[in-house]
């Protein structure tokens, strides 16, 4: 079966995911083989990161204690 190129939304909540057992890195890993960035809006206009920024893309979020929504595409 073919792998489908599907883009991805999510709201990203670091405290959410730390509660559930998964780590930035766990979810870098597991979009990693599918989804190559992550569509983020900061202001008016839209940020493209490689999906290997999660990471640090929880820190900064985790850093304003508050939650953000992403676009994954593959």
């Amino acid at each position: 079966m073919r792998a489908r190129k599907v883009p991805i939304v999510s709201e990203l909540m670091p405290q959410a995911f730390r509660e559930s057992g998964m780590t930035p890195q766990d979810l870098r890993e597991l979009l990693r083989g599918t989804h190559g960035s992550v569509w983020m809006l900061r202001g008016h206009d839209w940020t493209r990161r490689p999906i290997t920024d999660l990471p640090e893309i929880f820190v900064e979020i985790e850093s304003r204690d508050s939650h953000d929504n992403a676009v994954f595409l593959p």
